[in-house]
């Protein structure tokens, strides 16, 4: 009866660790796409029908951008079919002074088989073949033909009779674009996209040069127009900013020194930071044109305040690098075997990084091939305790763990923004798991063998993920011998 209860009681520990364990357990973090939002449209009221559209008989509709540069990846029109009049082209233009009539070459376009339209009206999608920058407060024109059609075979572009869109108009043009003629009323269409300034991630380290400094870094998207269409030097027009975000005030900016998606780092001295800044505290991550003010933004979470362990720096330019990877279509990372086999920045990567972050190669040389590695001396620096390499449970286990772990410690009253006490905390709390599975397989009497086995895997996942240290180690070694002698003498 006695066995009988303890194996009970030993599979009601092992359910409840498991349980334990697979909770603590990060959840795969799944690439979020970015959504599309929907930024210019005219898309109810519908009462009347345009022109005709076939042949040289060309129909367009204008509409002003508001105040965010974007980039149109579909444009939605409520179209029907009379006959067949097969394939529709639909374009942007800009538009004339008067913002009232289309104007130069195509932006960009797509086209759809107008056939597979139905005869009542319906909204079809065009797909810009070619990625543009739609400038804010700026007029643009959709332009639509049907060039392969007839006077039987056209399409009809549902309107708004009167027109109600504020800075907009048709109109069309019966010599295939070369001269337009402005009408009254407004076409029914949808533009969707994405802005022109991303800040798709932040983080933020300390002790990077100076004990007390931050590192403030950031995977940045900017494509905004004109600037970006002219290739102008994007540091002339914008910054990258640590914003507080409950007074306003733009703590620390940087330029913004590359085009498209590419990484950025905000350095903060010590004075700065102990002068007027808090650590895990609420702020933007922030990119602004400086000649409009237009802006996008990210808010920094509680995962996004990383510490001072230079192997984070390292996971952020791996995770980094490998989303400008699948973005560029380019390597930025290589496995080099003088450096263990370890992802590090090739000579792509490099330049890349070098560029955007204040200071990477020097402080973290190890992240960087022999064509893409530093270039000054780092062996007199200050900083040299960031070259120190070891296993560490916050890289091993991932953030969402070193989350849940502060949590428990914040709950008990350990100050976790101690990163010695939190790494002390989760030492002690693993060696209070194995004394509690210890107790509950040894039911009424704890077996000598069982702590020595049991302790094998714990000493062994434990020097793994970076959780226990030889001290720990030596704790448990100690309690399972001391158990196994304890049984061995007693009756």
């Amino acid at each position: 009866m006695i066995k009988y209860k303890k194996w009970i009681s030993a599979f009601y520990a092992i359910l409840f660790i498991a349980s334990m364990v697979l909770s603590l357990i990060p959840a795969p973090v799944q690439a979020t796409a970015s959504v599309a939002a929907l930024f210019d449209f005219m898309n109810t009221g519908g009462d009347g029908s345009s022109n005709a559209t076939a042949t040289g008989n060309w129909t367009y509709q204008t509409f002003k951008t508001g105040t965010t540069a974007y980039m149109p990846t579909a444009i939605l029109l409520s179209l029907r079919k009379v006959g067949s009049p097969s394939y529709v082209t639909v374009s942007l233009r800009e538009t004339n002074v008067a913002g009232d009539q289309p104007t130069g070459d195509d932006l960009t376009s797509a086209t759809l088989d107008g056939t597979a339209f139905t005869t009542g009206y319906n909204w079809y999608r065009f797909n810009p073949t070619t990625i543009i920058s739609l400038s804010a407060n700026t007029t643009y024109a959709i332009v639509t033909r049907a060039i392969y059609g007839t006077a039987a075979d056209y399409i009809e572009w549902q309107l708004h009779m009167g027109g109600s869109l504020a800075n907009a108009n048709n109109g069309g043009s019966l010599d295939s674009g070369i001269t337009w003629t402005a009408l009254g009323d407004d076409q029914m269409f949808e533009i969707w996209g994405y802005t022109s300034l991303k800040v798709l991630s932040a983080s933020v380290f300390t002790n990077y040069i100076a004990t007390g400094d931050w590192l403030v870094v950031a995977d940045i998207d900017n494509t905004y127009p004109p600037y970006y269409n002219d290739n102008a030097d994007p540091s002339i027009y914008f910054l990258v900013q640590l914003v507080n975000s409950t007074t306003g005030v733009v703590e620390a900016a940087v330029p913004c020194t590359q085009w498209r998606r590419s990484p950025v780092g905000i350095y903060i001295t010590p004075a700065q930071v102990t002068g007027s800044l808090t650590w895990g505290s609420t702020y933007y991550v922030r990119l602004t044109c400086t000649v409009n003010g237009d802006y996008q933004q990210y808010s920094l979470v509680a995962a996004d305040w990383r510490g001072s362990n230079p192997l984070y720096i390292d996971q952020w330019i791996r995770s980094t690098a490998a989303g400008f990877q699948d973005y560029y279509g380019v390597a930025f990372l290589t496995s080099v075997l003088s450096k263990g086999g370890q992802l590090i920045l090739n000579s792509t990567g490099g330049v890349f990084f070098a560029r955007g972050v204040p200071a990477l190669a020097e402080v973290r040389p190890e992240m960087f091939s022999e064509a893409g590695g530093a270039t000054t001396s780092h062996g007199e620096k200050s900083f040299v305790k960031a070259y120190e390499l070891s296993r560490d449970w916050r890289t091993t286990m991932g953030a969402p763990f070193e989350t849940l772990t502060k949590s428990w410690g914040a709950v008990l009253g350990v100050d976790t923004t101690d990163t010695t006490k939190v790494d002390t905390f989760i030492g002690i709390m693993f060696l209070v798991a194995y004394i509690i599975l210890l107790f509950t397989l040894g039911a009424d009497k704890i077996d000598g063998w069982l702590a020595i086995i049991l302790a094998l895997p714990f000493i062994g996942f434990g020097l793994y993920a970076g959780i226990l240290s030889m001290s720990y180690v030596f704790g448990i070694a100690m309690l399972a011998i001391a158990i196994r002698l304890f049984n061995w003498f007693s009756p």
